[in-house]
């Protein structure tokens, strides 16, 4: 399978609730892991159903979204969960991370999430899915 420089980044993102947005993602996710591709799930939603739907305990979980956010390290953390498949789980600790980056004009806090996630997800992953609150 040929792989690319960057992966695409699919945002499941909608103003309103409880409209499919994390089973939408979930979905999207796993149907191109059957299909041989890999993917990177990121769960931006404090609530952490993306997990739950999963079938995931954050504490089963290795590294979680806000630690990747806040962390100096230019990867994006996450734990594979199944051959093709990687998740960054979310906490409700991730509501205060939110706050701060909404509330924040250091522009090197914005920099640093926009380039961990197209320049630090693991190499070969061909899609990254992110389940927006």
């Amino acid at each position: 399978m040929k792989t690319r420089e960057f992966p695409h980044i699919l945002a499941i993102a909608n103003n309103k609730g409880g409209v499919g947005k994390t089973s939408s993602a979930a979905y999207i996710g796993c149907t191109l892991a059957r299909m041989g591709f890999y993917a990177t799930m990121i769960d931006f939603d404090p609530q952490g159903d993306l997990e739950t739907f999963l079938g995931v305990s954050v504490h089963d979980a290795e590294l979680t979204t806000e630690q990747s956010i806040v962390g100096s390290n230019i990867r994006w953390l996450s734990t594979r969960i199944s051959p093709h498949i990687r998740l960054t789980p979310s906490t409700p600790k991730l509501q205060n991370i939110e706050t701060m980056l909404l509330s924040t004009s250091e522009p090197d806090i914005v920099k640093r999430v926009s380039q961990k996630i197209p320049y630090g997800i693991e190499q070969g992953t061909g899609f990254v899915i992110i389940d927006c609150p």
